[in-house]
C-alpha cells in the first residue's frame, strides 16, 4: 500500500503526499484538525450503523480469547448493554477489564505471562485460522451504510 493511500484510507485525508522529504508524521501534524474532525464524524456513522443491526435488547460480543477491552469498548461505544463471551479470559494485570463487565469464558482464566492452556499460547494462529481474511469496513456513509475505505 502506497504512504498516500494509506492516508485516505485510515485517516480520510484525499491529497497528503508523503514522500523522502515529508514523513507520515509531518503529514498527520500539518492535519491534525482534519483527523479529529473525520473521526468524529466516522464514531458518529458508526454508532448510526451499529445501533441499527440490532434491536434494543442485550448484546453478546464474542471473542477468542480476550482482556474485556473488545466487549467493553464496544459497549460503551455503542451505549448499550451486554456481555463478553470468550473462550479465554486474559488475565493481564493493569490491562483486563473484564470485572468492568459482565464476561464469560467458557475454559476459564489464564495469564499473558503465565499460560496453562495452549489455546492462550497460540492465539495469534488460532485467531488466524478462525477470523475471516476479507479487509474490514472503516468507513461509513451519512445514513449509515458501508461504503469504500477498505483497509
Amino acid at each position: 500500500m502506497k504512504n498516500e493511500d494509506m492516508m485516505r484510507s485510515r485517516f480520510g485525508l484525499e491529497h497528503c503526499e508523503v514522500d523522502e522529504e515529508r514523513s507520515k508524521e509531518e503529514c498527520i501534524k500539518d492535519n491534525l484538525d482534519i483527523i479529529i474532525q473525520n473521526s468524529a464524524n466516522e464514531r458518529s456513522r458508526y454508532q448510526y450503523y451499529i445501533n441499527n443491526l440490532f434491536d434494543n435488547g442485550t448484546v453478546a460480543v464474542v471473542d477468542a480469547v480476550s482482556a474485556g477491552t473488545l466487549g467493553k469498548y464496544f459497549l460503551e461505544a455503542t451505549d448499550r448493554c451486554g456481555c463478553l463471551l470468550c473462550m479465554v479470559i486474559s488475565n493481564v494485570p493493569d490491562y483486563s477489564v473484564c470485572d468492568e463487565i459482565d464476561c464469560m469464558a467458557y475454559m476459564g482464566e489464564d495469564s499473558k505471562y503465565l499460560p496453562k492452556l495452549s489455546v492462550h499460547k497460540y492465539v495469534g494462529g488460532l485467531e488466524g485460522v478462525l477470523t475471516s481474511d476479507a479487509p474490514m469496513f472503516i468507513r461509513f456513509s451519512e445514513n449509515g451504510e458501508e461504503y469504500g475505505g477498505q483497509s
